[in-house]
């Protein structure tokens, strides 16, 4: 007995998405998951952005160093400041991975219509947060 995948793309609305709970059975339903994979693939853009050396969790931190360094801020206040801006990036990242992985894991439904809101997802929010990076 021989048991393949299917690789090629269904151009379907009914679509299981991640759960079984999530399936679409109307245009309305898959219009309404289309967005919902747009949005997870656009915030995740928004969170590759905030970690990003240009950041603002980043300038407040280098902020802190160069201030530490006139000596205007204590050790003490310094690395707690330094400490925080770690843990705040730590949960940006664990968030921001996670909705790749969601974002993958949607993408093998092997739906066109998911796959291209993904695509389109990560494109918008590319446009959207990092074009300005070159000029900071």
């Amino acid at each position: 007995m021989s048991i393949m995948m299917q690789m090629a793309l269904k151009w379907r609305k009914r679509v299981m998405i991640l759960f079984d709970e999530w399936k679409t059975s109307t245009a309305g339903t898959y219009w309404a998951a289309l967005i919902g994979v747009f949005l997870v693939a656009f915030v995740h853009q928004y969170l590759d952005r905030l970690l990003a050396p240009s950041s603002p969790l980043y300038q407040i931190n280098l902020r802190s160093h160069r201030e530490s360094k006139d000596g205007e801020n204590s050790d003490d206040s310094q690395h707690r400041s330094s400490t925080l801006v770690r843990v705040l990036t730590t949960g940006v990242f664990f968030i921001r991975i996670s909705l790749a992985y969601v974002s993958m894991l949607n993408a093998m439904t092997f739906n066109g219509g998911v796959f291209l809101a993904i695509v389109l997802g990560f494109t918008t929010g590319y446009i959207v947060f990092h074009t300005d990076l070159d000029e900071l």
